[in-house]
């Protein structure tokens, strides 16, 4: 069996996150011959996942965890690692009626934003070419992208208050329906899934009220991670760690699925 969607799936019974080569299960990295649910490749835009069957040791573990929270300070980076963190889970949380918010970075040049999501965090959580689109945009690559994963998150850039107001609409019908019904000129309608969980960051906050109830809210200062500064020192040491990023993600994601797979899990 295979889906166009990557991302987290449940097949008889057992759940699977689903890359473009692999299938990560619970007893490890399964290639498409062994896998029971696999990626059927198509022409989209989407994310390019790599899961990787190194399991790290829990001191390697526990070291980076440490380092992580140390990027920035603490009412900024705590609410990222939780999003990410949280973003594997997002078809597990939808299912029980929660809605996923928006993770609206912002802040002024040099402040650490595209580091951060693109370096760090796109990085640990299994995403091989960190990547992002620009908020401005076609809106068949918005449709491409939201639908191509529904627990992987793509990260759109270069938000302007004024300028990218189209997208505005993605961050409220993404929110509230998941879906982006679309009319053709025989009068019948296609509709796009918007799954993907997305970061939107740019030098202005989103301040259209409707969307400010759907969105997490990070605010980023140059001065946060000035030289000498401790965000600072610990960027320069997590760049020795950086060929554990993979594997500590993809131990994350086998920690979700024993989670799933629990008899305290509600699901």
């Amino acid at each position: 069996k295979a889906t166009s969607v990557l991302g987290l799936h449940t097949e008889a019974g057992h759940s699977w996150y689903v890359s473009e080569e692999t299938s990560l299960g619970l007893d490890g990295v399964h290639d498409r011959q062994s896998a029971p649910l696999v990626y059927l490749p198509t022409k989209r835009e989407h994310p390019s996942v790599v899961f990787d069957p190194e399991i790290l040791p829990q001191e390697t573990i526990l070291e980076l965890g440490a380092l992580l929270a140390g990027l920035n300070k603490p009412s900024t980076i705590w609410p990222i690692l939780g999003w990410y963190c949280a973003s594997a889970l997002k078809p597990a949380l939808e299912k029980w009626g929660c809605r996923f918010p928006i993770l609206n970075v912002f802040g002024t040049k040099g402040s650490g934003k595209t580091t951060t999501l693109l370096r760090v965090m796109q990085l640990l959580f299994c995403i091989q070419e960190p990547k992002s689109y620009d908020a401005n945009t076609t809106r068949f690559v918005c449709l491409a992208l939201m639908g191509s994963t529904n627990c992987f998150p793509i990260a759109f850039s270069e938000f302007r208050q004024g300028q990218a107001d189209k997208f505005l609409r993605y961050v409220l019908l993404s929110y509230d329906s998941g879906h982006d019904p679309r009319g053709r000129s025989d009068q019948s309608t296609v509709d796009y899934p918007l799954l993907a969980p997305f970061t939107l960051d740019g030098e202005d906050i989103v301040e259209d009220p409707a969307c400010r109830e759907r969105i997490i809210a990070v605010d980023f200062h140059p001065e946060d991670i000035r030289e000498g500064s401790l965000a600072w020192q610990t960027h320069l040491t997590i760049q020795k760690y950086e060929k554990h990023f993979r594997p500590w993600g993809s131990s994350y994601l086998r920690f979700c699925l024993e989670t799933f797979h629990s008899a305290e899990f509600p699901g």
